[in-house]
């Protein structure tokens, strides 16, 4: 039986008023997401973090928690509703703290190991809180096989590559397409082997509405979405992706097809060696808050925040909670105080009613999305406080 997921090191407690439906799933007592889907370089470019900005940071799977880190913020906040996304972000952290550079990209499952479940108990298990380390003490099937794979998401894209993706191309195929650097001749690469009549059938099918909720994520998810077709919505976006970006430098593309990331040195920002010491000078404050975001807002004082990661949250509740979050931000924050946030499938931006409380960097998120290496997105928001 798996223990239930951990409090968090300080909770927010829930703020009366609209609430996503997203956070009551039982989906989340579990990891969702074990590796993060947002590109933190182009957040980071989009806050302008520097060493006076007081962050607030969606815990997610915790990457984008570390990789923010190395941008020098005063402060960072990581706040999730989901205990065992803060557990991971704690996991992550201790590994990072207590490991080598080798045996923690090991440990999580960015190499191969054939010791994950003692290195656990052997030198990580007594850094974790009391609840931490029992989740944790659940989860060692998990643990062997890498806790970077064990997400439901990382799951479902592990099913899409061995039971998928095989039905179409070969391995080399795939290998091949990841390898080559000229971009004329990867998109003729992807419309004369690639881009066949059984690819896009399967793919829109298995990146369908019905399938997602049921493997990838939850129903409770596309509540808010409209489009009908939303696998080709994905395909189109892969499809830019294997064109418009260099595959050996993607590694969400990498991971996608390939499941590994060949070269760590290109890969997600905090799994590289070259980062490595400054994760660890620049990742000892960090406060991990269990609780929405709302919740947490209303604990703190004016002037409080600088600067927020918001990942996709907005998909996930209507209009009027969307409103009524960015009001809340605005209370917090200090003047030119800069938010980033996401569009999956759910068009969602600053309305015109708040215009005297926020502005829009349109041309500027426009910019850096066009250079968004998390291709899955359909818009990337840049907005800041009066």
């Amino acid at each position: 039986m798996n223990a239930p997921a951990p409090t968090a090191a300080t909770s927010a407690t829930a703020a009366p008023g609209l609430r996503s439906v997203v956070q009551e799933r039982p989906v989340f007592t579990r990891i969702v997401y074990s590796q993060c889907w947002e590109d933190p370089e182009v957040a980071a470019d989009g806050l302008k973090l520097g060493a006076t900005d007081d962050l607030v940071c969606l815990t997610s799977a915790g990457d984008n928690v570390m990789a923010l880190a190395l941008r020098g913020p005063r402060k960072i906040t990581a706040i999730d509703f989901s205990a065992a996304q803060n557990a991971l972000l704690e996991l992550k952290l201790a590994a990072l703290r207590t490991l080598s550079w080798g045996d923690y990209v090991a440990f999580l499952g960015a190499r191969p190991s054939f010791d994950r479940v003692s290195t656990y108990r052997g030198r990580l298990r007594g850094e974790l809180r009391d609840e931490v380390r029992a989740y944790f003490d659940g989860q060692e099937k998990q643990l062997a096989k890498g806790i970077i794979h064990a997400g439901r998401f990382q799951r479902y894209l592990s099913i899409f590559r061995q039971a998928i993706l095989p039905l179409v191309h070969s391995r080399a195929v795939v290998e091949e397409l990841m390898t080559i650097d000229d971009r004329a001749s990867r998109e003729a690469y992807y419309d004369r082997v690639f881009d066949n009549r059984r690819w896009r059938a399967l793919f829109t099918v298995f990146f369908g509405k019905a399938v997602m909720a049921r493997l990838g994520r939850d129903p409770a998810f596309f509540q808010f979405v409209d489009k009908k077709n939303i696998g080709e919505v994905f395909l189109e976006r892969a499809r830019w992706a294997v064109v418009e970006t260099t595959p050996r430098d993607n590694h969400f593309l990498q991971y996608a097809l390939l499941g590994r990331y060949p070269d760590l040195e290109r890969g997600p920002v905090y799994l590289r060696e070259s980062n490595f010491q400054a994760l660890r000078d620049r990742t000892q404050d960090i406060q991990i808050v269990r609780g929405d975001l709302e919740s947490h807002l209303s604990t703190l004082a004016p002037g409080s925040v600088s600067a927020l990661y918001l990942s996709d949250l907005f998909e996930w509740v209507s209009p009027e909670h969307h409103e009524q979050m960015l009001r809340a931000i605005a209370r917090v924050s200090r003047p030119s105080a800069r938010m980033v946030y996401w569009n999956l499938l759910v068009p969602r931006s600053r309305p015109d009613a708040l215009a005297g409380l926020i502005d829009v960097h349109a041309d500027e998120a426009k910019a850096l999305h066009a250079r968004d290496k998390a291709f899955v997105y359909g818009s990337f928001h840049v907005e800041s406080v009066r």
